[in-house]
């Protein structure tokens, strides 16, 4: 009898985890389906005060839960519209698993970039890919990394650096987003880049022969990036994983403006990674243990027992009722 039931639990289990990572799949798929049609080829400027409307509406997207959808009228006002990823949702009927890709309408392309929120999460973590288009498979990457980490937004550009480098831009929907990002977690809250480097290309002997170059866009790197950093060469002991400017003196991403962004908001976690072709190719392959990497960087800082374990966090997207 105690067999039986023991293999009925496993067999939901087994479904269950099926399920997800199905549904993981389509959600993948859906974000860069719909970001083939997001693809513009210049970008026109945005003024502050569009982007100071852009921040509070971000703010309330990220608190809105399941209710995001009502925001769809005001965000119209900008342009952008809310589409629902996969358009049949979450095929467990969870409601509070569907995920939401906030683009710029067909006919209002800026090259303003694209922003997928998710109202069921685990990790305080945002996570962008700025320059998708120059650094291969970064577009990629990031909406896996997104699909399959129950993290609460994912953001991606949708004009070639070359045009408008979201990185390094003034005024941008990306730091109005990261702003808002770092508003709603407070401290807690980890904004996550991911970048590709050529390693054939870099000025130094350590920049040639690293994996992957993380900063936190300073030169004295935080304890909690430290720490960081130490999680992500334990889990992925493969790679040559360099600090900035520790072990290496190039990529460190001291003008990025998402850094700048949240640092004028207050306390939060900022990283930085360069990676070069191979730890690319393997997170595309979603090779084991790379896409594990969100957790251990969110386990950076906090008594964790196993990094396969989903920990919950307390959310403040979460409504008074629901905490």
């Amino acid at each position: 009898m105690i067999a039986r039931m023991l293999r009925t639990v496993l067999g939901v289990g087994w479904f269950a985890l099926g399920v997800a990572r199905a549904y993981a799949m389509d959600v993948d798929a859906a974000i860069l389906t719909r970001l083939e049609h997001q693809t513009v080829e210049s970008c026109r400027p945005i003024s502050a005060a569009e982007c100071g409307q852009a921040e509070a509406l971000f703010l309330r997207s990220l608190l809105a839960g399941a209710d995001i959808e009502k925001l769809q009228p005001e965000w119209s006002q900008l342009g952008m519209q809310l589409t629902r990823i996969p358009p049949d949702g979450d095929p467990a009927g969870d409601e509070a698993n569907h995920v939401w890709l906030l683009t710029e309408h067909d006919d209002h392309h800026r090259g303003r970039g694209a922003y997928a929120f998710r109202n069921d999460w685990r990790f305080a973590v945002c996570l962008a890919a700025p320059h998708s288009f120059y650094d291969r498979n970064t577009r990629e990457i990031a909406a896996s990394l997104f699909a399959n980490n129950r993290i609460p937004t994912a953001a991606w550009n949708t004009a070639h650096r070359r045009h408008c480098d979201l990185a390094h831009r003034e005024a941008s929907y990306l730091n109005s987003w990261t702003s808002a990002f770092v508003q709603a977690c407070g401290q807690d809250s980890i904004v996550l880049q991911v970048h590709g480097f050529d390693a054939t290309r870099r000025h130094s002997l350590a920049g040639h022969g690293s994996d992957i170059i993380a900063s936190d866009a300073t030169r004295s790197p935080s304890p909690w990036t430290l720490q960081a950093v130490q999680s992500l060469k334990a889990g992925m002991p493969q790679y040559r994983i360099s600090l900035f400017p520790r072990d290496v003196d190039e990529l460190g991403a001291t003008t990025n403006m998402q850094a700048k962004a949240a640092r004028q908001v207050g306390p939060h976690h900022f990283l930085h990674l360069e990676m070069n072709g191979s730890v690319r190719r393997d997170l595309l392959e979603q090779k084991p243990p790379v896409m594990d990497f969100v957790k251990l960087i969110a386990a950076a800082g906090r008594q964790i027992d196993s990094i396969g374990e989903d920990v919950p966090i307390a959310s403040p997207f979460t409504t008074a009722k629901d905490r």
